[in-house]
């Protein structure tokens, strides 16, 4: 389980896989379920996934510039999640404001016994599988700023030191 605890402003990522589904599992309307989706499988970031347009959509892939620093970034859905996040972006009452993806994401987590749950816990997460999946090897940590629309430091910085990391989310 995540302790309360929080290193300055970075959030725990969530290791256990089960944990990750579980959250997917607690959500109770697929606007949960893409919102939380969206955060640990993307990466974006609450500000963008606000701001994020019908017209972002191209085939299987959303596009959108980082708010952050105006990086482009591109992610393949599979066709569920595509039909999902088209329904969501339909909706005219879907939250557009980080305080309310803030409080959507704690609730959910609040349901499974996750205290402070953040959209910022679950990109960590999104970026943690990745260096797990694909090794710290230079190159892998270009791949992995690439894919989280950061520079290369970012993710040395703040993400490199797994150990770290695995105990935080002890």
């Amino acid at each position: 389980m995540i302790s309360g605890d929080h290193m300055g402003k970075y959030k725990e990522a969530i290791f256990d896989e089960k944990i990750q589904m579980s959250l997917l599992e607690a959500c109770e309307t697929d606007k949960e379920y893409i919102i939380v989706w969206m955060f640990i499988n993307t990466g974006i970031h609450s500000k963008d996934l606000g701001g994020l347009k019908v017209k972002n959509i191209d085939g299987h892939n959303i596009l959108w510039r980082r708010a952050k620093n105006k990086k482009p970034r591109r992610e393949m859905l599979p066709d569920d999640i595509m039909d999902r996040l088209i329904k969501f972006l339909n909706n005219k009452r879907r939250p557009k404001s980080r305080t309310s993806y803030l409080l959507i994401v704690q609730e959910i987590g609040d349901r499974i016994g996750l205290d402070h749950l953040s959209p910022m816990s679950l990109r960590h997460t999104f970026c943690i599988n990745l260096l797990q999946e694909y090794g710290n090897h230079p190159q892998c940590i270009d791949f992995v700023a690439k894919r989280m629309g950061c520079s290369r430091d970012v993710v040395v910085q703040n993400y490199i030191d797994l150990h770290q990391w695995v105990k935080l989310g002890r």
